[in-house]
């Protein structure tokens, strides 16, 4: 069915301090046409890397420069968005403010080729994993910080790789799901023993697909599609040789299987593991060779969960400013989420708020909120959702990289007055 005229709403940001559900971005007051995304298609996810740029205060000294964190996103290309003049007071002729591109943050040519399908940051590394389309093939490239290091790049055991994922603390290491055997997938792990031969080896074979990646207390946690949660050490990893079936630990609940089909995995603030599974949504912990369900509190059978089906969109959002209640930002879980087709809803998609509380803990006394009014945003799948951290823009904008619809963002166009709509540059 095709849907001919799509009205984008306009929002008031409200972050709810009782017990009582309200969404974040919610209340219909005014129809807004849809505009064209400037990052068309179905986005990547979203990474936040550091860059280190020639201070332009000093452009003949070789030893000055700055350290900017740039927002990356792709697509045909790979897009980059910053503060225009970071750290440096804006010349008269110039708008405050963040902006898409800007040529003083300039990434290396040519880019990787192909379609950039996902994307990848270590402390010291960008990744990218690109399909070349006249040859159905992937490739996975990575640049350093500094502005002058060029695309490297990355051999692999296996070329077939789909996903890559990396936390940022887990020691520069990336993580890759590749198809292998049969219907079977590959883990692969990168060896960075020789920084100018960066390789993925091969950790585990005849898995699912992989689909996240976390670090805590010296191991990594990586899900699968199908094959619920392993556990590896980086002690393990760092001596290299082989892994076995005591070092990647399968994580088993004893009382369920552990054929979970984890959409994706997040950490919270409070060092927390999360995983989603896609049937229902269900919410996970993860911790040391055991994952288990979720429930609410004071119950024994409810879960915290999306319900329906997860799409593995998780993102941490809060308030840009203080409530006035409690004197702190209001945080929030958003999980993306994929409607029954047969449900009498009439929004089928979009997502889901849970509360954080203060520290960054998941509120267990509370169900997620439903925001079914927010938004024709709901009709679309989310595949990525990402607030950028005030660094990069001091609105935090959250962003959401949309199945076909490109990247759309949540932004305020007058005061107490948002809007999703499909960003523009």
């Amino acid at each position: 069915m095709k849907i001919t005229t799509l009205f984008l709403s306009i929002f008031v940001l409200f972050a709810a301090v009782s017990c009582d559900q309200n969404p974040v971005f919610f209340s219909i007051f005014e129809e807004i046409p849809p505009q064209d995304p400037f990052i068309e298609g179905t986005p990547s996810n979203m990474v936040v890397f550091e860059r280190i740029y020639p201070d332009p205060e000093y452009p003949d000294d070789p030893l000055k420069n700055i350290t900017v964190p740039i927002l990356y996103v792709g697509s045909d290309t790979i897009n980059w968005y910053a503060k225009r003049n970071y750290g440096r007071p804006f010349p008269q002729n110039m708008e405050p403010g963040s902006s898409w591109n800007a040529s003083i943050y300039w990434i290396p040519h040519p880019q990787p080729g192909g379609r950039i399908i996902q994307l990848a940051a270590t402390n010291d590394h960008l990744y990218a994993l690109s399909l070349l389309i006249k040859t159905n093939t992937f490739t996975v490239h990575r640049i350093g910080k500094d502005s002058d290091s060029n695309w490297k790049y990355v051999t692999s055991s296996n070329s077939r790789i789909q996903t890559i994922f990396a936390d940022p603390a887990g020691e520069g290491r990336i993580f890759a799901g590749a198809s292998g055997s049969g219907s079977n997938f590959d883990i692969l792990y990168l060896d960075n023993s020789n920084p100018d031969s960066p390789v993925l080896r091969e950790l585990r074979t005849g898995t699912s697909l992989l689909s996240g990646a976390v670090f805590k207390g010296g191991s990594h946690y990586l899900s699968t599609r199908g094959s619920g949660i392993f556990q590896v050490s980086e002690t393990v990893l760092s001596a290299g040789g082989s892994i076995d079936e005591s070092d990647v630990l399968h994580l088993a609940d004893e009382s369920e299987n552990n054929n979970h089909l984890f959409m994706g995995m997040i950490k919270l603030e409070d060092t927390t593991i999360l995983a989603i599974e896609r049937n229902g949504g269900t919410f996970y912990k993860v911790d040391i060779n055991l994952y288990q369900q979720i429930k609410i509190e004071d119950s024994d059978t409810e879960t915290i969960r999306t319900g329906d089906f997860a799409t593995g969109a998780l993102a941490l959002w809060q308030s840009t400013s203080p409530n006035p209640l409690t004197n702190m930002p209001d945080k929030k879980l958003i999980a993306g989420k994929q409607g029954n087709l047969f449900s009498a809803s009439s929004v089928l998609n979009g997502y889901m708020e849970f509360d954080l509380d203060p520290t960054g803990s998941l509120d267990m006394e509370k169900r997620g909120s439903d925001p079914e009014n927010v938004s024709s945003i709901g009709l679309i799948p989310i595949n990525h959702l990402f607030q950028v951290p005030k660094d990069v823009d001091v609105n935090m904008i959250f962003f959401a990289s949309t199945q076909n619809r490109g990247l759309w963002s949540l932004r305020e166009i007058s005061p107490q007055r948002w809007r999703w709509n499909a960003e523009s540059d």
